[in-house]
């Protein structure tokens, strides 16, 4: 009796459309940030005329202040991320935690999309940590930036009131919003029914702690997200002086433009979307080129702030070893 290998064809058969399915979506992904480029050289080409004086008088000392923001938000982050790995219980330690995310954060930037998450689940691999439990501590980073991007972008809602309610319904949509933030901290049938379904999963770290931890984590990702709008407010200075009473619109802009970034964080990048988003949503505050050339500006602070803290950090990590090596050394010279 002959035996039946139609399935190791049909298998191959769904591999190979797989791959083809998948080099279409990167092909069609790429497309969309090359053209997102496209429409953003568009805009700048087409108002040069009005761009180039406004950029030859800019007031670029503001960048020099940008920068330190930046910095401090990434220092934020890294300790929300030492946090998680904490309770996760695969920290490396701050100093090992914060190399990590920060030349995770570094390979994040590359065209491929998960490169963070790879890199990330790599470093903490070689000091033989298991990489399903890195890559739960990355979701739960993920989604707590979006949970805390979402529960600010509405208190920055509130506080601009774009709908015009009263002084009433503010209140009471304030009331609702620390309500929910509250539901995280008090014990209820619904945070016990998740920390016993945690406990079965890579995320059974957070098993029984849930709600102080998750609400410390909600605080300090919405300083970060408050330290990236100061930062946007300082670049927009650059190009013209706004009054602090825009600092509200100006955070809405820098929450929602990166929350659609945190949502296209598996696509092969979000170069170009996210700064097509951020200058439409800074158009009702500074003329149309101002916006894109602002959001192009953020892109290069950030990316020079997030290579500074790599670079750091990688030059820390060196000296530690040599350190350890050092001492090794001398530990075996006296024995």
């Amino acid at each position: 009796m002959v035996a039946d290998v139609s399935f190791l064809t049909s298998k191959r058969d769904q591999l190979g459309r797989f791959a083809r399915d998948r080099r279409v979506a990167r092909i069609v992904r790429l497309g969309l940030s090359f053209g997102a480029f496209l429409i953003l050289t568009y805009v700048v080409v087409r108002n040069w005329p009005i761009l180039a004086p406004v950029l030859s008088h800019g007031r670029y000392g503001w960048l020099a202040v940008a920068v330190p923001i930046y910095l401090l938000a990434m220092s934020m982050a890294m300790l929300g991320w030492h946090s998680i790995s904490r309770a996760l219980d695969i920290s490396r330690g701050v100093r090992g935690d914060s190399v990590s995310y920060a030349l995770s954060t570094v390979a994040g930037r590359l065209p491929g999309g998960v490169w963070g998450l790879v890199a990330r689940v790599y470093l903490y691999q070689s000091d033989e940590v298991a990489g399903r439990r890195v890559a739960a501590a990355w979701a739960i980073e993920q989604g707590l930036m979006l949970a805390s991007a979402l529960l600010s972008l509405a208190g920055w809602l509130i506080v601009t009131n774009p709908v015009h309610w009263g002084p009433i319904e503010r209140a009471g949509l304030a009331v609702l919003l620390l309500a929910l933030i509250g539901l995280s901290a008090v014990q209820s049938p619904l945070t016990r029914w998740a920390s016993r379904a945690l406990a079965r999963t890579p995320f059974r770290g957070l098993a029984g702690s849930t709600r102080r931890r998750v609400v410390q984590w909600l605080g300090v990702y919405a300083v970060v997200w408050l330290f990236g709008g100061v930062l946007l407010f300082t670049i927009l200075q650059v190009f013209g002086s706004l009054p602090l009473t825009t600092l509200p619109t100006v955070e809405i802009a820098w929450i929602g433009s990166r929350s659609i970034a945190l949502l296209l964080t598996v696509l092969p990048t979000s170069l170009g979307v996210t700064e097509v988003s951020l200058a439409l949503l800074l158009t009702p505050l500074v003329p149309a080129p101002i916006a894109v050339v602002a959001a192009l500006c953020a892109r290069l602070v950030t990316t020079l702030g997030e290579a500074l803290v790599a670079g750091g950090a990688a030059a820390i990590g060196r000296i530690a070893q040599s350190g350890n090596r050092s001492g090794d050394v001398l530990g075996a010279a006296r024995d």
